[in-house]
C-alpha cells in the first residue's frame, strides 16, 4: 500500500479527526466503567438485560462512529477522500 503525504490543508482535518476519535475512545472507557453488572439488578434480571441491550447499543454506536472516523482520516491521508 503506497502511503503518500497528505496534501496541504488536509493535515489539519485529519488532526481534527484525531482529535475527535481521542475524545471518543475516553467516552467508550467511561462507558466500559458504567457498565450495568448484574450486582446491581439483584432480582431485576429483566431490567438488567434490557439495561445491558441499552449500554451495548450506545457503546456501539460511539465505536461505529469513531472507526467511520479513523476510515476518513486514512482516505485523507492516502489522498482517497
Amino acid at each position: 500500500m503506497n502511503m503518500t503525504r497528505p496534501v496541504e490543508g488536509v493535515e489539519e482535518l485529519i488532526d481534527q479527526h484525531r482529535a475527535v476519535m481521542d475524545l471518543l475512545v475516553d467516552a467508550m472507557e467511561a462507558m466500559r466503567d458504567a457498565m450495568p453488572h448484574g450486582r446491581d439488578y439483584i432480582g431485576k434480571p429483566e431490567r438488567y438485560e434490557a439495561d445491558r441491550e441499552l449500554w451495548q447499543v450506545r457503546y456501539d454506536s460511539i465505536k461505529a462512529i469513531r472507526d467511520g472516523l479513523l476510515q476518513e482520516a486514512l482516505a485523507l491521508y492516502s489522498g482517497r477522500y
